[in-house]
This record gives structure tokens, C-alpha cells and sequence, in this order.
């Protein structure tokens, strides 16, 4: 008696005894085989008798390993000028996202368009940003350059094989931010570390936001109005989430569930319980806009409003407290999934910062084991990874 996975094992290896070992080579071809190919060779048996080495070997100094060097590409300040933004895009094949040097972008899962997007060269006002605020003085200013738009005392980023890192320095307050995409599941993170570089202690407040499609990019662009009224969120307190489901409009028409997260050590023992956000009219505000939204004003609170809402976005916020010279972190993610389940289950392992950090370090490998297989060289990878700052994504 045989079963189905049986006979497609037959198959396999009579395809590869007829095509020349086919089936062997794709599987050594993939990327994340080669990460853990030395999992695959024999053990080293056990016995082996030690040979001394001859005494010229001895004196001969050992050969210098080549090391693949890493294609990291640095921007200061003053690229912020620069007629056509620098660009990064970080995927796993399937989510990807697109980052640029100000911190705008947009994210996408094959065919659709997770946050909004549209081509604006003078405003660039589309991502998924977070915004800063010190609660003693009232200033406020975001992570990346935009939306905020307001001057740092000091701006970078680097974009990396496997991630993205963006750094600015406001108020002696120094915000760090590193961007990964999961190599095992469909979601980004963003890893934002707080370190307070001034003489007192300082309590500031990070929100983030992002505008929710799960659409195509063209049908989104045609008429979002109508696309937002299919857009349904919903927040999991236990697992301090908000998920946002795209109700089909046809039975032809598959589900789409869009996650976002958040991940610390102390979210058991926060000053303040979280607060999040699901409309963006009461987000940004009647007449305004992101550069000076209604959610920075003094003591305001975001609304905690849930289900079908005008113009729906997720956005979630905290309060850190740092002493002299103290730095927390905090990471964001933002997923797609098919299901109710599978949104509930990426909820409940995203909000440990545990697993967040381990996706990073996942990434970091899978980007350099992935470029290694392009046999380029450091030039030729630089340019690729920065994505040429192609034109046409504006």
C-alpha cells in the first residue's frame, strides 16, 4: 500500500536520474539551502589518527581567506536634496518593501499593495512612518526625514544587503531605526531604538501609521474611497495587535488580512496602557495634513476606534521613559496573511521581542547568502542593492 507522497518521491527521482541530477541541483540552488549546507555533509568519523604536520608547514604562514565583503551604502543629510530619492527594496520573494533615504515607501504582498502609495516627488508623503514626541516640551519630529519634515541635528542611513537602518539625533534624543523583511514569514519589522543622550530624564511618545489597501496597487489609485469601504479592523488586546481584513467582493475574490504589531520588553509594565487608531480623518485632522497632524497636539489621545471606518489606517502608540544615557527599544511589524487564524497567530509571535530580534539576525544571513550566490562583486552588489535609485518608482 502507497501513499500520494510516495509515488511523487518516485517521480522525483526518476526526473532526476533522466535529467542529469536536476532535482539535486535545484535543491542546492535555493539560497536558504546553502545557508545550512554544511548540515547536509557526513559526520567526521570518529578514530582518525592525527598527523603531524611537516615542519616546513609549520613555519609557512597560512593563506589570507577571502571574505565576501558586505555592500553597505551610505547617506548623510545632505542627500536628502537629491532630485530622485535614494532607494532600497528589502523581500523575501513575496512581501517586499520599498524604503527610501527620507523614510518613505510602501509595502506590497506579490500583487497587493499593503499601504498606500503615489508617485509625489515635491511632498513624498506615503510610507509607513512613526512619529516622535517629547511630552515634557511638546516637540515632535519622525523617525525618517518625512513626514515631519523637520531638521535633525544629525541624519543617516545605511542600506545593507539584508536591511535597511536609518539614524537621527533631536533634542539629545537619539532614534535608531533597523528594517528587515522576515525571510519565513509575510511581514516586515522595524526596530526602533530610543537612547537618551542628555543630563535628565526624558519621557517621549512614539506612534506610528500606516495606510491600510490590501488592494491592488491600480485598482487603489482608481478610486481608494471605494476600495476603503471593503476594510475592516479590528484590535487583539491580548496580543497588542490591530488586524485589518478585506472583505471579498466576489466568491472568485480570496480573503486578505493585513497584521501589525508591536514588540518590548516592558509592554507588561507600561506608564501608560497603548493607544491606537484606525481613522485617519481623526488621526491627521480637518484642513491638515501628516507634516502637522491632529494626534501631536497636546494631550490628545487617539480615539481606539475599531471596524469599518472612512479612510482606515492601523496606528498604535506608547510612552518610553528613559533616564540619562539609558536607550529602550520598541519593534513594529507589518504583515498579510489569508486568514482570521493565521492573522491571530503572526499577532501572538510578533508581539515577543525575542522573535523579532531573531528575524533580523535571519535576515542579515539570508541577504548575504543570497548575494554570495550571484557570485558579484562588491560594485556590482552595491549597485544592485541600491536599487539604482531608479526613476521609476517616482
Amino acid at each position: 500500500m502507497y501513499m500520494s507522497h510516495h509515488q511523487g518521491m518516485g517521480l522525483l527521482a526518476l526526473t532526476n536520474v533522466l535529467k542529469d541530477n536536476a532535482i539535486q541541483k535545484l535543491f542546492h540552488g535555493d539560497p536558504m539551502m546553502q545557508s545550512c549546507e554544511l548540515l547536509l555533509q557526513e559526520r567526521v568519523p570518529r578514530g582518525v589518527p592525527i598527523k603531524e604536520p611537516h615542519p616546513i608547514d609549520v613555519e609557512l604562514e597560512p593563506g589570507e581567506e577571502q571574505k565576501l565583503k558586505p555592500a553597505v551604502d551610505h547617506a548623510g543629510q545632505e542627500a536628502l536634496n537629491d532630485s530622485t530619492p535614494r532607494t532600497h527594496i528589502l523581500s523575501n520573494g513575496r512581501h517586499s518593501t520599498v524604503i527610501t533615504h527620507a523614510g518613505t515607501g510602501y509595502s506590497a504582498n506579490d500583487k497587493i499593495a499593503l499601504t498606500r502609495w503615489r508617485a509625489d516627488r515635491v511632498m513624498d508623503p506615503y510610507g509607513f512612518f512613526f512619529f516622535v514626541k517629547d511630552l515634557d516640551t511638546g516637540l515632535y519630529w519622525s523617525v525618517g526625514h518625512q513626514p515631519v519634515a523637520r531638521k535633525a541635528d544629525r541624519y543617516d542611513s545605511w542600506f545593507h544587503e539584508g536591511k535597511v537602518q536609518i539614524a537621527r539625533v533631536d533634542e539629545w534624543i537619539e532614534s535608531f531605526m533597523e528594517v528587515c523583511v522576515s525571510p519565513d514569514d509575510d511581514i516586515e519589522l522595524r526596530k526602533i531604538t530610543f537612547t537618551n543622550y542628555s543630563d535628565r530624564p526624558r519621557r517621549i511618545e512614539v506612534t506610528s501609521y500606516a495606510e491600510v489597501v490590501l488592494n491592488s496597487q491600480e485598482s487603489d489609485a482608481a478610486h481608494p474611497a471605494f476600495s476603503n469601504l471593503f476594510v475592516q479592523i479590528d484590535h487583539i488586546p491580548e496580543h497588542n495587535a490591530l488586524i485589518a481584513k478585506r472583505r471579498p467582493r466576489s466568491k472568485d475574490e480570496d480573503e486578505s488580512w493585513l497584521v501589525h504589531t508591536i514588540a518590548s520588553d516592558d509592554l507588561n509594565n507600561l506608564p501608560e496602557p497603548l493607544q491606537y487608531e484606525t481613522d485617519r480623518g481623526k488621526f491627521i485632522g480637518r484642513g491638515r495634513n501628516l507634516s502637522e497632524p491632529q494626534a501631536m497636539d497636546p494631550n490628545n489621545r487617539l480615539s481606539g476606534s475599531t471596524g469599518n471606518v472612512p479612510d482606515p489606517i492601523v496606528s498604535m502608540r506608547r510612552i518610553i521613559e528613559l533616564g540619562p544615557g539609558q536607550k529602550k527599544s520598541v519593534t513594529f511589524g507589518l504583515g498579510k496573511v489569508a486568514s482570521q487564524e493565521q492573522a491571530v497567530s503572526m499577532a501572538d509571535r510578533y508581539d515577543n521581542p525575542y522573535a523579532t530580534d531573531r528575524v533580523f539576525e535571519l535576515a542579515s544571513i539570508y541577504g548575504r547568502v543570497e548575494h554570495g550566490a550571484y557570485r558579484a562583486g562588491w560594485t556590482e552588489r552595491a549597485l544592485f542593492s541600491k536599487a539604482g535609485r531608479s526613476s521609476a518608482l517616482w
